[in-house]
């Protein structure tokens, strides 16, 4: 489990996008029924400031619907021989990558937090807590399936490493 990348969890990302779709979809409407009634509710004239009010709904709506649907999918985790790999993606290029050493000396505290929704879809996120050489730091493994799976075989890796 510890050569091979860590994937982040589809499944939260699909909750995220329906929800953020439907909202979408919802204002939409609204904004579109609200239009169509403008000139007798609002006194507001239907045609250009309609259509353009309609226009700029309807980008806001495919912004947001794109940008949960982007969330946190260039993010990486990789374990290789006692590191853990984190790289940030941008378009399809490296933005920026982290390489920590986890040994069972330098890690202080590993833990998932999860809140309701992830913990009925088992998702959640990965805490670990490294006594650096300079200053303690702490990572975060985003949104993964299965994070108390993901945690015993962490803690038994972790725990059957040999000693430096």
């Amino acid at each position: 489990m510890f050569n091979k990348p860590i994937k982040k969890s589809l499944r939260f990302q699909h909750y995220q996008v329906g929800v953020v779709l439907g909202i979408a979809i919802a204002l939409v409407l609204l904004t579109f029924a609200l239009l169509a009634d403008g000139r007798e509710y609002l006194g507001v004239d239907g045609t250009a400031l309609g259509w353009i009010t309609r226009i700029v709904i309807l980008l806001v709506a495919a912004g947001a619907v794109f940008a949960a649907y982007s969330n946190g999918r260039g993010r990486a985790y990789e374990f290789k021989n006692n590191t853990l790999v984190i790289t940030d993606n941008g378009f399809g290029v490296t933005e920026h990558t982290k390489i920590i050493s986890l040994t069972p000396q330098s890690i202080s505290s590993i833990s998932v937090e999860q809140s309701m929704l992830k913990k009925m879809i088992d998702v959640g996120t990965v805490v670990i807590s490294v006594d650096g050489v300079s200053s303690p730091a702490t990572y975060r493994i985003e949104d993964i399936d299965y994070p108390d799976e993901f945690l015993a075989e962490l803690n038994k890796y972790l725990h059957s490493a040999p000693v430096k």
